[in-house]
């Protein structure tokens, strides 16, 4: 991982380079932030260019569920919170994560972690 300063060139707050295998991050990230665009990118190292570019969307959906997930197993691990204390709104506001999209994945997520436990 590299870390970057704010730039008006790239206006995202990371990526992943494949032909480098690096993600690179804003140096000026909160940590919330920081955990939700590094596990974002880490996702984007299984796609290569060419699936990319011939679906974007599906890519970007993978990112968006792998950091969703691995934000739900932090968010339990760090709140000590059993699998019948979650609450997905207060998770997606302790995270920032726009609800309208990310309100079915962050269920859905939370499912499958829940099973996994078992």
């Amino acid at each position: 991982m590299e870390k970057f300063p704010p730039s008006s060139v790239v206006t995202k707050n990371g990526f992943f380079a494949k032909d480098l295998n690096t993600i690179f991050l804003r140096n000026n990230l909160t940590s919330t932030v920081h955990d939700k665009t590094i596990y974002h990118e880490i996702k984007h190292r299984d796609h290569y260019p060419a699936q990319y570019k011939n679906n974007p969307i599906l890519c970007e959906n993978e990112a968006d569920r792998f950091m969703i997930r691995k934000l739900i197993e932090q968010y339990m691990t760090e709140l000590d919170l059993e699998p019948e204390e979650f609450n997905w709104t207060r998770f997606v506001q302790y995270y920032d994560l726009p609800t309208t999209t990310n309100a079915e994945m962050v269920q859905s997520e939370f499912f499958d972690y829940i099973n996994n436990l078992v």
